[in-house]
Formats: structure tokens, sequence, C-alpha cells
């Protein structure tokens, strides 16, 4: 282990006795740097790094040793080795003599300095001061600017080159660990460490010229040499950043090109610097970079800085066209914001771009912002309530069958669940209502279809269109396309088909995409599930019972009626005392708490599937379907038993009339 590392591990409150430990667990005292009176201005910290809050010098051991002697790197390793007794390895040795060569190498670039001062002062827009505080300097055989580069501790460890007659303007000198890495190294900044001492942002740029054009604005700024920024810069970063409140402030090139710098950086430093702010400059127009910035006299602190997330989400629409790759892109990047008050900036900044209402943006992004008085608009007064009762008319939803629609009505924020065993339609009963509700009422309606294929879906649905039996529908479709396509655009969008295995809260975010994205013009307002118990992450009965909660926020907050399948226990359909039993709330599988979220339930049967049935009282009950209202809140008359019958040659479900119905079994 080299010397350097070694006196970086020794306790600092030895070497500086005078701090006195804190109940907070830090060495407090007047601070050696400076000399000030305040008895805690100087804190020593676990980590064996200082920092003071007066003078805001900050460090390990050796910058401590070099600030408050006001000497150099080699100096303070050597007095520091000496007090503690420690001897100079080998390799520190060979380092410091690798530095001590290339120190004379730049005294000799620098003396011939005068051979590129045109280029410098003119070309480039740095003052004489600047020049020789960069020790910048030329060389005849490289035909180059010659630009020291030093480390945080002020040591001479590479030499950066910008040539005038080689293809390539820029380069590096070649790696040299441990004294120089360039994946590892950041220009500046010693530069920088001294200027935070004064500001409170630090600029992170692209080239050597862009930092020295910063730093004689008086501002702190580093820059990174290589590809991109690494890991190891955001950590070098936040180590000499230490424990002061200082804003990071990244500054792309103006080039188009800045989206992928800028998505590496954010993920940088949110992975190794969460703690620390980070936005983007946005370099005006007609000019590339800072250096481009500052020979044109432009201030550069004045230049327009942005929040991270919002810069990228002017660029990508900046730089695509097309809405959908947009929309793809904007949901990327959201999901990775966690502040709302980010969200909500670029949700404003899409409303206007895209010209739609923010309410449409928000939900799009997921923004929730509750203002004061949003949550005082939660409340309603009695005749707010009653002027809201009166036009509730316009939540109303007809079934599409004239006896049931007598009785019962179907509503916006609320659930209709119909309930049946296996195998007796609950589906073709639900297809029915749905064609009803999007060919006569013209309602909007997703479909999520857990159980049945989209094309199988599609099948029944123009077999009743068309009134054919199922199972010759597709060779009708062929032999007269121009019917069956006259049926299909009757519904057009309005009915869309999910078919995937989905989880409420998947079913959640697609409503989300089909509400900004399908029917952006007019309201959504159906949503039908087929059915409850086939939803992922639905197996165990907690699970159905946390889903079945979900329901009631999900119709709410998207303002849709739910429609939702489900199915009854097989224990429901047996004969007692001669008659079939009626099924009931409680015959419901997977959760009671569907039953209590539900505002009306349906009960569907068929009597001719019931076991033990004798064979003259199926073929009496044969095709027909009873239905029972188990529950309903705003009932219209006294009646809750129906019949329904499937004619196999139109495959419509058609209510009988009430003086058609069947008698109950003797």
């Amino acid at each position: 282990m080299s010397v350097v590392d070694v006196l970086r591990q020794k306790p600092m409150v030895e070497y500086i006795p005078e701090a006195i430990r804190k109940s907070d667990g830090t060495y407090r005292c007047c601070c050696p740097v400076h000399g000030g009176d305040n008895e805690t201005s100087f804190a020593i910290f676990d980590d064996n790094k200082f920092y003071c809050f007066a003078c805001h010098a900050s460090g390990d051991i050796i910058n401590y040793k070099m600030e408050k002697d006001n000497i150099p790197f080699a100096i303070a390793v050597k007095e520091l080795a000496n007090d503690f007794s420690l001897p100079l390895d080998d390799d520190y040795i060979q380092e410091q003599n690798l530095v001590d060569k290339k120190e004379l190498q730049s005294k000799a670039y620098e003396n011939k300095v005068d051979s590129v001062i045109e280029y410098l002062m003119q070309s480039r827009g740095f003052s004489e001061e600047t020049v020789k505080k960069f020790r910048l300097g030329y060389s005849e055989k490289s035909k180059a600017v010659t630009i020291p580069m030093f480390d945080e501790y002020g040591r001479l460890v590479c030499f950066g080159y910008r040539y005038f007659e080689n293809k390539v303007k820029y380069k590096n000198g070649k790696n040299n660990p441990p004294l120089f890495e360039k994946g590892k190294y950041l220009y500046g900044i010693n530069f920088a460490i001294e200027r935070l001492k004064q500001n409170d942002t630090l600029y992170v740029c692209e080239g050597y010229f862009d930092m020295i054009s910063a730093d004689e604005q008086g501002l702190a700024c580093v820059a990174y040499c290589g590809i991109t920024l690494t890991a190891d810069h955001v950590k070098l970063i936040k180590q000499i950043i230490g424990r002061r409140e200082i804003k990071i402030v990244l500054v792309p090139d103006n080039d188009n090109r800045a989206d992928k710098f800028i998505n590496r950086a954010k993920e940088l430093f949110r992975t190794h610097a969460s703690n620390l702010l980070v936005e983007v400059m946005q370099i005006e127009d007609g000019y590339k970079d800072l250096n481009e910035l500052h020979v044109a006299k432009k201030s550069i602190s004045e230049q327009v800085v942005k929040d991270v997330n919002y810069f990228l989400a002017e660029f990508i629409l900046k730089q695509n066209k097309g809405l959908d790759i947009q929309k793809k892109k904007i949901m990327e990047l959201v999901s990775t914001v966690k502040d709302p008050l980010v969200k909500l900036s670029i949700a404003e900044y899409l409303s206007k771009q895209w010209e739609k209402p923010l309410d449409v943006i928000k939900e799009f992004l997921s923004v929730k912002e509750e203002s004061i008085d949003e949550v005082l608009n939660e409340f309603s007064s009695l005749a707010n309530a009653t002027s809201s009762l009166i036009t509730e008319e316009n939540n109303e939803l007809n079934t599409g069958y004239e006896e049931l629609d007598g009785v019962i009505n179907l509503y916006k924020k609320q659930i209709t669940t119909i309930a049946a065993p296996s195998n007796t339609g609950k589906t073709d009963f639900l297809i029915e209502l749905l064609l009803n509700l999007s060919i006569v009422q013209q309602k909007r309606i997703l479909f999520f279809s857990l159980e049945m294929s989209k094309e199988d879906v599609s099948e029944i649905i123009l077999a009743k269109l068309l009134q054919q039996p199922r199972w010759k529908i597709k060779q009708f479709i062929l032999e007269h396309p121009l019917e069956a396509n006259n049926y299909i655009n009757k519904i057009g969008t309005r009915l869309q088909i999910n078919d995937k295995v989905l989880s409420l809260a998947d079913i959640d975010e697609r409503i989300k995409i089909a509400k900004t994205n399908i029917f952006v013009d007019e309201p959504l307002d159906i949503v039908a599930i087929d059915h409850f118990g086939l939803l992922r992450n639905n197996t165990t009965v907690e699970q159905q019972s946390k889903n079945a909660d979900g329901l009631i926020p999900l119709a709410k907050n998207h303002n849709v009626c739910l429609i939702i399948l489900a199915q009854l226990n097989k224990a429901s359909q047996v004969i007692e005392k001669g008659r079939i039993r009626e099924p009931m709330q409680t015959d419901i599988s997977g959760s009671a708490s569907l039953g209590n979220a539900s505002t009306t339930i349906l009960g569907l049967w068929r009597p001719e599937k019931t076991p033990g049935m004798s064979e003259i009282s199926k073929e009496n009950w044969k095709n027909i379907t009873r239905l029972k209202i188990l529950k309903h809140r705003k009932l219209k008359r006294d009646k809750l038993y129906f019949q329904l019958t499937y004619n196999t040659d139109t495959s419509r479900l058609v209510m009988l009339k009430e003086q058609e119905e069947r008698s109950e079994l003797d």
C-alpha cells in the first residue's frame, strides 16, 4: 500500500487533538486552516474527512495539511509521513519522479506559449492571466497547444493536446494508473475545488477549453476526458462536494446529440449520488459550447438551466416528429421521474405542445397533484349534491333489454357484476350488452377478455351482428364481405378488445393509455372484464379481496361503468325440494368483497345444466337462461326474475316477454 493510501487512513482526530467530540458524533474546533474563532466551524466526520463551514476548506488529511500550511502535495506527504514515522515507498517515489518530469516538460512548453498566444487570446477568448493560471503552452514537435492536467491535489499527472495539423484535434496522454486514468479523471478539478469555496454550482462539461472558459468567468467547472461521463467521475464529484449543498449543472454541446450524454449522466447521478440536484444547461442557439459563448462575451451563468427530466422531454419532442414515438419515449422518461412537481411541469409543457387538455396529459403521465382547491372540491354542500343528482341521468346506461331496463339502469363510477356458473353463457350475455351500448348508445368500451382470445370474441360479435350460427360465421364473412364490413364500421373504434392475461394494476395502466391515445376526443364509458377469477395475481383469498377492493377506485377514477364477470360456485346449482335452488350473492366465487363492492349483481343460470334434472325437464328448459337481480340499489319496480333464450340460428340471446316465460319446475 502506497504511503498516500496509508496517510489517508490515519485518524484526523489524532492529528488534530484540539478537535473535541460533540453529541452529533463529529469532532469540532476552531478552524486551523483560516484561524477563525468559532469553536464548532471546523468538523471532522466519521468518514475521516474534514469540512470548515466558514472557509469551506474540505477533504482528507493530505488536503488539510496542504490547506493549513499552504504547501504543495509532495511536501505535505513528506511532512505527514515524517509526523507519522512512515517511509516513502518506492511506488510513491516513482510516481513523484514522473510528476517532477512532467513539471519540467510543462515549463518547456510554457516557454513556447507565445507561438499560440494569439490563438488562445483571440480565437479562444482567454486572458493572459488565464493562460498563465492553466499553464498552457506549445509543443513544436507535436504542433499542438499543451494543456497540463492536474489532479485534485494539484499534481501535474498528464497532458492534453489541441493539434493544428492532425486529423484528431484533441488527444489525452496515455493512461498511467494510479496517477492518471481517463475514465476516472476530471479536468480542472483542482481549480473547481477552489471555486466551490465561493460557488454553490458545479458545471460539468465536455472539453478543456469549455472548462477554462467557465473558470475565467468565475465559475466552478470540471470537464470529463474520454467518450462520456463514467460512474468514477460521478463518485469523484460527490467526493469533492462532500457535505456542501452544491447543484450540478450538466453542459452538453449544442449539437442535437445531447440525449445520450444526459440520459447516461442522469442515471449515474441517480445511482451514485442521488442526494445531488442535477440540472442541464441549454446553450442558446447559434453557439455550440461554453467556449463559443465565452468568445462572444456571453455570460455562461445566465444561460437557461432546466431540470434534467424536463430538458429530456423537450429534446424528445424536438428530435422526434411522430406523435406515437414521442408518446412512447415520453412514457419511458416519466417512468423514471419521482418528483411529482417535475412530472407536473412536463405535463404542462406537453399540454401546450400537443394541444391537449392538461387533465388528459396528467392522466397519461400518472401525475398526482392535489392542490388545496382540488381537495376542497372533494367536499360538496347539499345544494351542490342535489344539483349533481339532477344531472346524474347523463351517467345512466341501458342494457338494451327493454324488460330489464324497466327495472334497473347501469351507472358510471359503479360496478355491475354478472355472476354465473361455468358454461352458462355469461360472456354471451355480456357481449349482447356491449353491442347495444356500442351501436345503439354510441358508447366507448374497453373489453378485457382474460379467457377468450380476441379472435373468438370477434367471432361471437359478428355471429350476433350478422345473425348467423357461430360455426358458419367465417364462411359467411368470406361470402358476404360488404355486409360484414358494414357492421364492423358501425362499431368503428368504439369497442376495443384486449385478450392478454393482466393484473388489475395492468388494466389500470392500459385504461390510462387508451384514454390518452384511442379515446382522445370522446370519453371512455365502459370497461368490461371477463372474468374476475382470471386476473393475474388473484389466486389467494388475500389477493382476491385486495383486487375486489381495487375495483371501486378503478371505476371512480376513470369515470366508467365497470362490468365484471364472475363465477358462481357449482354448489349453487342443485335441486331442493323439487325446485332449482336460486343463486345468491354469497355463491360468487373468489371473494365476498366482490359482492360488497358491486352496485348491481345479476345472477345467471341454465336450469337444463342442473345435476339430477329429468330429461323431460331438461327439454323444457333447453336454451333457456334465467336471470335474477341479486343486488341493485335503485330498482324501478319490484321484478327480480327474467328469462332469456338462445337462438342457435341467429346466435342472439333474446329476453322473453313476461307472458312467454317458462314456469318453474314442479
